[in-house]
């Protein structure tokens, strides 16, 4: 798998400071107030002018593109259209596109490099990519072959997108992402027949703080491409359109109001991919990126917008550490994900949940006994066996960096894990909390027949006080002025006490049930906050904000023994194994050897309740580390 991880402080292409100040999806427009002076004047003496002129020439090219494409199909291009009706038209059309962009203010354009021919690099790509206002390059270029949404070329201006000859992308078709790799895959190797195809690598807008992830499908052939590199050097930035910043009626009025506005464009020397590059897109794509990061002087970034939408979410949701959160949640849903890929199971279905279950109750036996791990052991618990790519590697080194034991350089597994537990059973609370607190030794010896025994197993795990703070010190924020840790403790304690007059302690200890029940009294809007945070992530990205798990009700969740001791597994010091009862799991530290004996145990009755005899055998054996 070669170097697994590349720490932040080494690394050339990350975020320098990634903070909830930073976002390449959103641009405060802050404006002086003298130019704010300056576009008022020219509000009135200048826009008007502008604005006719623009509009007239605008309407004019529309016209005549829809003259050039009469006759073609609106979607599929099976061959270039070389007809002697675009030969003549398409230089009167580049030659009116320019002018359109001259009246709107963008006079001079400054250039410089060399641009490739076709046969050199049959592909280039463009970024930073941050308004529509970017759609000059393609002018520039003589109208060059673009790649685009199906939505662009269906709209009023699509006789203008038509005439590029585009590769067209249908979000709304599964297919559509292969139909595009293989067009552009075509296109590439067409030796000259086709225009060289121009591509906006990241596709989407940012503010052209950073470079975001480049997306595979320039690269894909395997070919030799030409970084383009663009720059807006003005006072006024009114070519940023972002998902949060101006509208695009506002970027044309604060653009038109500028006496001129300066563009420049930069062609860097050809990339040509080396074999390792061509048998690897995303490899070739990240390297194409530094490159033009460097020339740039910017940092890349592999935080996509809905990171940084998660990281608002969780502010208002009141998730502790907002950053630290959703950077361990983006890397559990890909680790998970392949999880699920791996084991062909389907989100939701019982197979799911106890793969899901299984590998949860074996992450918090490890840190139950091993709170510190170094990275490369994080790797081998959350990715085994697995290749990571760019991001993963990425949000592996920022959470490195936010979950770094104090004492040590290692990661803070046990608080990682526990948070894990409260993303996937966020609508359950109690369950989670069940699940988290398993992550800590409990107090004393359990006793064996505290297994079989459905209403007390809800209060068999008892942890020191000390813990339970921590716990609920890194699960929940605990705002100045509010109930803190230690009261909703102490209050647990009490409930316990009173509760349980027949459990005899000699230190305070607390269940997950007394800690959910202190909440609720104390702080009961923390229990819900992952819940909101799922609820407002759904409300925002529909699909795409699905949650981790849809959890079925907690008294009919049940775990197969077999799932969870899998005997090709290779032995690991300090590693437990797991074992299920009814309603609630129990981790039970047994030597390899008797795991593996009573594995084929068949069921039996107990007090006349059907139960699994190896749950049974299980509870007779001897544990480890007196658990």
């Amino acid at each position: 798998m070669g170097e697994p991880f590349k720490f932040l402080e080494e690394q050339k292409d990350v975020v320098q400071e990634a903070s909830l100040l930073y976002s390449p999806f959103e641009y405060k427009c802050n404006i002086s107030a003298l130019n704010h002076l300056k576009m008022f004047i020219l509000s009135v003496l200048l826009f008007p002018i502008r604005l006719i002129a623009t509009g007239t020439f605008f309407i004019i090219a529309l016209l005549l593109s829809h003259v050039m494409t009469k006759g073609l199909h609106k979607e599929r291009y099976p061959k270039p259209d070389v007809s002697l009706k675009r030969r003549i038209l398409l230089p009167f059309l580049v030659k009116l596109s320019r002018f359109v962009y001259f009246c709107g203010g963008i006079h001079w354009v400054r250039i410089s490099g060399r641009r490739a021919t076709s046969a050199e690099a049959p592909i280039l790509v463009v970024a930073p990519h941050s308004s529509f206002l970017d759609s000059l390059v393609v002018v520039l270029m003589g109208m060059t072959s673009v790649v685009t949404m199906t939505q662009h070329a269906d709209s009023f201006i699509g006789s203008l997108i038509r005439v590029l000859q585009p590769v067209l992308v249908n979000r709304d078709d599964p297919l559509s992402r292969k139909k595009t790799m293989e067009e552009i895959y075509y296109r590439a190797h067409s030796y000259g027949d086709w225009p060289q195809l121009l591509i906006f690598p990241e596709g989407t807008c940012t503010n052209r703080s950073c470079l975001v992830s480049f997306k595979p499908g320039a690269f894909q052939p395997g070919l030799a491409v030409q970084p383009v590199i663009l720059r807006w050097p003005n006072h006024v930035d009114s070519t940023t359109w972002v998902w949060e910043g101006p509208s695009v009626l506002k970027l044309l009025w604060m653009t038109m109001t500028q006496f001129t506005t300066f563009f420049e464009v930069e062609f860097l020397p050809v990339y040509v991919p080396d074999e390792e590059e061509k048998l690897d897109a995303r490899l070739f794509a990240n390297n194409v990126r530094r490159k033009m990061a460097e020339a740039l002087k910017i940092p890349t970034c592999d935080l996509v917008y809905d990171d940084f939408c998660r990281i608002r979410v969780a502010v208002n949701s009141k998730l502790p550490n907002p950053e630290a959160v959703v950077y361990l949640y983006s890397l559990i849903r890909s680790a998970f994900s392949q999880r699920i890929a791996t084991n062909l199971c389907v989100p939701g279905d019982d197979t799911y949940l106890d793969s899901i279950r299984s590998h949860l109750n074996f992450l918090l036996s490890s840190a139950r006994h091993c709170p510190n791990v170094t990275h490369l052991e994080l790797l081998d618990f959350l990715f085994p066996n697995v290749r990571l790519d760019q991001r993963d590697t990425f949000l592996l080194n920022l959470i490195f960096r936010h979950y770094r034991s104090e004492s040590e350089n290692k990661v803070n597994f046990r608080l990682l894990i526990t948070r894990v537990c409260m993303f996937f059973f966020a609508s359950d609370p109690l369950e989670a909390l069940r699940l988290a607190i398993k992550a800590y030794p409990p107090v004393g010896s359990t006793p064996s027949l505290i297994l079989l025994e459905q209403e007390n197993i809800s209060t068999a795990w008892r942890i020191e006080t000390d813990n339970a703070k921590e716990l609920l010190s890194g699960l929940f924020l605990f705002e100045p002025g509010a109930s803190t840790a230690d009261e909703i403790v102490k209050l647990a304690c009490t409930k316990l006490n009173s509760s349980s007059s027949n459990v005899v302690d000699e230190v305070d200890a607390v269940c997950a049930d007394q800690l959910y029940d202190g909440l609720c009294s104390k702080a009961n809007e923390k229990l819900y906050c992952y819940a909101s945070f799922e609820d407002e992530l759904r409300r925002i990205f529909g699909s795409r904000g699905q949650p981790l798990i849809k959890s079925k009700s907690a008294s009919t969740s049940q775990i197969s023994l077999s799932s969870l001791i899998d005997s090709d597994k290779p032995e690991k010091s300090g590693i437990l194994d797991c074992v299920s009862c009814g309603r609630d799991v129990m981790l039970w530290t047994i030597e390899k050897s008797d795991a593996i004996n009573v594995k084929h145990a068949k069921p039996s009755e107990v007090n006349g309740t059907p139960v699994n005899e190896r749950t049974h055998s299980v509870a007779y054996l001897r544990p480890v580390h007196n658990t």
